[in-house]
């Protein structure tokens, strides 16, 4: 198991993948891959609401993943399966979609994570802005918006690392309008 906040949705196995997915998905909705690469299926409300929180252990300790983090449905009616997987992966790899539940300590010098329940533990987002473009109802970022974006961050800041230039453009496009959530990481541009 490994913890990565940078990944957006929790990376698993294809064979745990299609253990949860056969077993609460399979026969039991209308589903197709959606231009993202994941499973968007046809259901009510009430089918989502259905569906069960995944529980699993890390060295014996128990641990959850809400239903609406793995399995939410947007306004258009397409419920998204949030996993990502991959078939050669053997371990899990928990992102934001974990971290909604849990304070994640990295401890760095000693080499372990820690976890403990969050305040907003089993509480549903308010946020709207990944499912909505899971589901394709969002306009998405294109690659010129993008580099319109950074195209006036100093070419030594985007070396260095240094954020600040890159969160003041995102917040500009965000008072334009543009809605997607996006967290900033190190990005190298050449």
């Amino acid at each position: 198991m490994m913890a990565d906040s940078g990944t957006s949705l929790n990376m698993i196995p294809s064979t745990d993948y299609f253990k949860i997915f056969n077993h609460f998905i399979r026969d039991k909705f209308e589903c197709h891959i959606l231009p993202n690469t994941l499973h968007g299926c046809e259901c009510t409300e009430e089918q989502q609401l259905a569906m069960p929180d995944i529980h699993f252990k890390v060295e014996g300790d128990d641990y959850i993943i809400n239903r609406n983090q793995w399995f939410e449905r947007a306004s258009n009616g397409i419920c998204v399966v949030k996993f990502m997987h991959a078939p050669r992966r053997q371990q899990w790899i928990l992102g934001i979609n974990f971290f909604a539940n849990y304070y994640t300590c990295f401890d760095y010098e000693n080499h372990r994570l820690g976890f403990a329940k969050s305040v907003n533990f089993h509480k549903d987002s308010t946020s709207k802005s990944f499912i909505n473009w899971a589901a394709g109802l969002d306009k998405p970022m294109t690659k010129e918006m993008f580099k319109k974006m950074v195209s006036n961050i100093h070419p030594e800041e985007r070396k260095q690392g240094d954020h600040t230039s890159l969160i003041e453009h995102i917040k500009g496009y965000k008072a334009q309008g543009f809605s997607h959530n996006i967290t900033p990481k190190l990005i190298l541009i050449q």
